[in-house]
């Protein structure tokens, strides 16, 4: 017999899965002190994966804002309106993010449709995917 233990207030009996509470009046669990007495050792408890922090909404839209990126979009958007719609949409779903109100779909669909309309060079889009990392929003939007 094995038993591992847990982060609650149980240990797992791994050949059946059985999850034995730590109560003295329960056979199991008697079964399980004698099992320590014999000299046996339980696996450890598993440690639970550390959270992931939440995308930085607001840290992505002063980022962008900051970029010579946005400076290019500013003047692009002036001659195009295919290009003045779609930075608009995006700027909208970017700042209902930043303000606790995240759309992945808007956002995605946003910027989607303002790098179609867009001119670009390879180091906009990279600068765009490093801005997108460093918010921890790679996961959520792709280029």
């Amino acid at each position: 017999m094995a038993y591992q233990l847990t982060s609650v207030n149980a240990i797992l009996r791994l050949a059946d899965g059985a999850f034995i509470p730590m109560v003295e009046a329960n056979r199991d669990y008697q079964e399980y002190l004698e099992w320590l007495a014999a000299g046996n050792t339980p696996l450890p408890a598993e440690t639970p994966p550390a959270a992931t922090p939440p995308p930085d909404f607001g840290g992505f839209l002063d980022g962008v804002i900051a970029s010579p990126l946005y400076q290019k979009v500013l003047e692009q958007s002036i001659a195009s309106s295919e290009v003045n719609v779609a930075f608009t949409s995006t700027m909208g779903a970017m700042i209902l993010a930043a303000n606790g109100r995240p759309n992945a779909i808007a956002l995605q669909s946003g910027l989607s449709a303002l790098l179609a309309a867009m001119t670009t060079v390879p180091a906009d889009i990279t600068a765009l995917q490093q801005l997108l990392e460093d918010a921890r929003m790679d996961g959520l939007v792709t280029l």
